[in-house]
């Protein structure tokens, strides 16, 4: 059946005659099961043509027949101004019934109707043409299947509804038992009304007026908890405002209510507003208080700004300002600053009156946090490049402000941004950097800013441009210029910020030029000459000045009942040391000159049996000679000395001219003439892998290096003394060892003037042995998840089923022969027929037993994989006085990591560990979430600073400011200790 409406809501009475009126009610009075029919727009001609084929051979009356087509012209038709602006289609997948007299069309089954940019679909829709509405409802299913609420659909707006009712002509409509989503926010409401956008109207965008409504991020069709109130106005992906409303939870009210509310409902397009609380708590140190209250608004399309503070009763407060940009394919990044002020009453003793009393006082603790990153997308710039990232902070802002483990026991920070130039066709670079770093521990803070790099590549002077044929030995020469310029800040993080910091600032400047050359001799043999010249420039000198002033200690010598009776003078010094800084430029020069010659041995061990197949020793022999003149001497001034004030010292103190050089100490090595030799091992191995059944290789020892240096022209201690480093790796890099040690060609004065001092005295002419072994050091370290660890014994699991299968044979044929090629019978057949079949049962009950085994254990890790596992070892060795002393300075092994307990149940391990040096624990963190469907309760215990929080709160925005807060922060931790 076809049938369609277009531009006029009564065309029917005004070109069908009078009989064919008639003999539309007597067909559309006909109900047309099983199809699914669906409407078509057309002008004229109209076709009305029945459905229904006529399978009788006898012709009926003819009078009675239907005109195949009328023609009809619209233009002598007055259109009324009153109608429809676009067509309007519809279908259904069950029938249709046509209400000619009431001028009505009934749509049964998954209906649906289209106007515009509006969509109804429901079981049921009924089409008033004459009043331009059209109204759907649920429909009870027989078999008491759920029902389908019907479903309005507006561009993007969308919501259900047990029954609504629309009007096409004035884009209003009503809504009964609504339920609608906007953005995370769920709005059911028991009655509605609604009005459509229309620009002519004045209308830009649909508005939903709904009465007794409740809104809520609970998509559970009774909704475990929201915000109700007796009137709402939504402006759907934009807004929600209500008046006066009420918390319920469960249905239940509660005492908490709100005089009116706006609340954001768009998920794309960011909206500026209030941002609720995280914390609502009560301090015992602090009192009443609010933590992240503040206020969010988008700056721009690309910029948005983020205000939020702390604030307590009695006056610690806190100011955090954040924010994001983005640039697509131009840059990314944010920036944050935050200040605290926190303020705690302390009790101080002070004499009144030759008498101790307590006095309450404030102790005022004020830290600060810079943050910030910038990345700069590839390829926005071809010969630019600006980016890094910020991360400063004064007074352990982290660790005091959070109680997770990340942020009390991370100790150093650091910052670094650049921006670097490139100049196409040129051989050199330009870059202007800003670098910081500091340790919270020791409170030191170093800054250097700013910081100019200038560096060409390596260029060839002599290089012929465009030859060919072989190069000559000139044209390998080559040189490289480096220029750096710095400023640079050293100070405590408390003072980071003051007068003081600016004026000890340090700058100077490096030139550095360094030429060489790189040749082939006898085949096997690289030879490199190498010129260096490095000049380095400060601006500010130091001189130590020696007065002969006397420092003299008076010790009180006491009576038995107290009283003084004379006092004993002591002389700490024999005069005090006045230093003076002047403003003088200063050049440090330094250069040497040197010639290396090296090459590169292999050794090939092959074995033909067992899993090693072969050992290859890499072995880079070298051996360099060179000079460098002496530095420490007086006549250039990079030294002076002073006389020592210690009575008991009668050797000068020597002192550097230049105080706290950003470019190291200056350098104070004799001159020297002689040469350097290194050697560098690399050892693999090669092993036959049966799972893969391809050799591999692993490295055994990476990088084990040894060196030493001979210095021909020193009066003694020609030679220095014997280094050797190495590292390697087990268990697919989880474990990584590092090895070094020294060894010494002279022995050591332990007199009481020498004090453990190299003497020229050779270890082989005291002791007949080559060196004397001075330091060793071990550092192990270990860092894997029990993911890593499964999947390293799996291979391992999978060679002992293979090594079970065959036990399994041999103990079913201890014989051995088996059914093999070299026998023809079947010895399992001849012995027993039904042995093979035993041996076939033995092994499928084993597999199916580790099969069993394994779903266990991989049930259980699978809860556990991402469970992180540290443990770190550094190991000491020293010989003061040739005794071997042994020390652990570092020992300890940390676990952290998500465990899901159940798919609600999860249990957070932020850090557990033991130092086994300090015999404590490291710094327990941890963590208990459970979901409750729409909300979520978390608990977090931190022991060691007795701290804790409980929460319930929603689980989702923008209603996740609905919590209740238990807690007790780290100011009221410490009043416990």
């Amino acid at each position: 059946m076809i049938f369609s409406l277009y531009k006029y809501n009564r065309f029917l009475n005004a070109i069908l005659p009078q009989g064919g009126v008639c003999l539309l009610l007597c067909l559309f009075s006909t109900m047309a099961f099983a199809q699914r029919t669906k409407a078509k727009n057309i002008k004229t001609p109209v076709s009305i043509k029945d459905s229904i084929p006529n399978r009788d051979s006898i012709p009926g009356d003819t009078s009675l027949a239907v005109i195949d087509s009328v023609t009809f012209d619209f233009s002598d038709v007055n259109i009324s101004e009153q109608t429809l602006d676009a067509a309007i289609d519809y279908e259904s997948q069950d029938s249709m019934v046509y209400d000619i007299a009431d001028e009505k069309i009934h749509l049964y089954g998954n209906a649906t109707v289209k106007y515009g940019t509006i969509t109804l679909t429901g079981d049921y829709i009924v089409f008033d043409w004459a009043k331009n509405t059209v109204t759907a409802q649920y429909v009870k299913d027989s078999l008491a299947k759920e029902p389908s609420l019907p479903t309005f659909v507006d561009g993007d707006q969308t919501f259900s509804a047990k029954k609504m009712k629309y009007n096409f002509k004035t884009s209003k409509g009503i809504i009964y038992d609504v339920s609608t989503k906007q953005s995370n926010l769920f709005v059911l409401g028991t009655r509605a009304k609604f009005t459509s956008k229309d620009s002519l109207a004045g209308r830009p965008d649909d508005i939903v007026y709904s009465q007794d409504a409740i809104f809520t991020t609970c998509d559970d069709p009774h909704p475990h908890y929201g915000i109700r109130s007796k009137k709402q106005k939504m402006i759907p992906n934009k807004l929600i405002v209500v008046g006066p409303s009420n918390l319920e939870i469960g249905g239940v009210p509660t005492p908490l209510w709100l005089p009116f509310g706006f609340f954001p409902a768009s998920s794309k397009k960011r909206n500026k507003g209030l941002i609720f609380p995280k914390d609502y708590e009560y301090s015992q140190e602090w009192g009443f208080g609010l933590r992240d209250v503040g206020y969010y608004t988008p700056l721009n399309e690309y910029m948005d700004l983020t205000l939020t503070g702390d604030i307590y009763f009695n006056g610690t407060w806190g100011l955090q300002a954040a924010t994001r940009f983005k640039r697509r394919y131009k840059y990314s990044g944010s920036f944050s600053l935050a200040y605290s002020n926190r303020k705690q009453e302390v009790v101080s003793k002070i004499n009144v009156d030759g008498a101790l009393q307590n006095v309450l006082g404030n102790n005022v603790t004020r830290s600060w946090s810079i943050r910030g990153s910038l990345t700069q997308a590839a390829g926005a710039h071809p010969t630019i490049n600006i980016g890094g990232s910020l991360n400063i902070q004064t007074n352990n802002y982290n660790s005091l402000n959070r109680n997770d483990a990340q942020s009390v026991l991370q100790q150093n920070f650091s910052s670094n941004f650049s921006y670097r130039q490139s100049f196409p066709g040129r051989p050199f670079n330009l870059s202007a950097s800003f670098s910081h770093s500091q340790n919270t521990r020791t409170g030191k803070v170093t800054v250097r800013f700013p910081t100019l790099d200038f560096t060409t590549k390596t260029i060839y002077p002599f290089k012929r441009k465009g030859g060919s044929g072989k190069p000559k030995w000139y044209e390998k020469i080559n040189y490289r210029y480096k220029f750096n310029a710095q400023n640079q800040f050293i100070a405590q993080d408390s003072t980071l910020f003051t007068r003081q910091t600016l004026e000890e600032a340090q700058f100077g400047a490096k030139h550095e030029i360094n030429s060489s050359a790189s040749f082939r001799i006898l085949k096997y043999f690289n030879f490199t000459p190498s010129a260096n010249y490095k000049e380095t420039w400060y601006f500010k000198n130091i001189q130590h000045h020696f007065t002969n002033q006397p420092v003299i200690d008076s010790i009180p010598i006491k009576n038995p009942d107290g009283s003084i009776f004379s006092y004993r003078l002591d002389t700490l010094a024999t005069g005090v040391l006045d230093t003076v800084e002047s403003f003088k430029w200063r050049q440090i020069r330094q250069y040497d000159f040197s010639a290396s010659i090296g090459t590169t041995l292999f050794g090939m061990l092959r074995f033909k049996k067992g899993p090693i197949r072969g050992i290859r020793h890499v072995m880079k022999p070298n051996i360099s000679f060179g000079y460098s003149p002496e530095y420490a001497g007086p006549q250039r001034g990079y030294y002076d000395e002073v006389e020592n004030p210690d009575p008991d010292i009668f050797d000068p103190i020597i002192y550097s001219t230049v105080q706290n050089p950003i470019y190291g100490r200056l350098p104070d090595g004799r001159e020297r003439l002689g040469f350097n030799i290194s050697v560098q091992n690399n050892i693999e191995a090669k092993y036959y892998s049966k799972r893969d059944s391809i050799e591999k290789k692993i490295k055994i020892f990476d990088n084990i290096n040894v060196n030493t240096a001979y210095n021909a022209i020193a009066d003694s201690l020609k030679w220095s003394t014997v280094r050797a480093s190495g590292t390697t790796r087990f268990f697919k890099g989880i474990s990584t060892l590092s090895i070094g040690a020294t060894w010494d060609p002279y022995i050591k004065d332990y007199s009481s003037s020498s004090r453990g001092r190299r003497i020229n005295t050779t270890v082989w002419k005291n002791r007949k042995r080559p060196l004397r072994f001075e330091t060793a050091n071990f550092r192990l370290s270990t860092n894997m998840t029990v993911g890593k660890i499964r999947d390293l014994f799996k291979k391992k699991k999978d060679k002992e089923e293979k090594t079970d299968e065959a036990a399994l044979a041999e103990e079913t044929d201890p014989s051995g022969f088996g059914n093999t090629e070299d026998d023809p019978f079947d010895i399992f057949d001849r012995r027993d027929p039904f042995a093979r079949q035993k041996l076939e049962d033995k092994i499928t009950d084993k597999k199916k037993s580790n099969h069993q085994q394994t779903i266990e254990e991989t049930e259980f890790i699978s809860l556990i994989e991402n469970f992180r596992i540290r443990h770190d070892l550094v190991m000491n060795i020293e010989t003061p006085y040739d005794r071997d002393t042994l020390t652990f300075s570092t020992h300890s092994l940390s676990t952290s990591g998500m465990i899901p307990l159940t798919k609600k149940w999860q249990l957070r391990v932020g850090n557990i560990g033991y130092d086994f040096v300090r015999k404590q624990l490291t710094y327990p963190d941890f963590g208990i979430t459970r979901g409750l469907h729409c909300w979520n309760m978390s608990f977090n215990w931190q022991p060691t600073r007795h701290t804790f929080s409980f929460t319930i709160q929603v689980s989702s925005a923008p209603l996740n400011f609905l919590k209740v807060p238990y807690q007790r922060n780290n100011a009221d931790g410490f009043r416990r200790r």
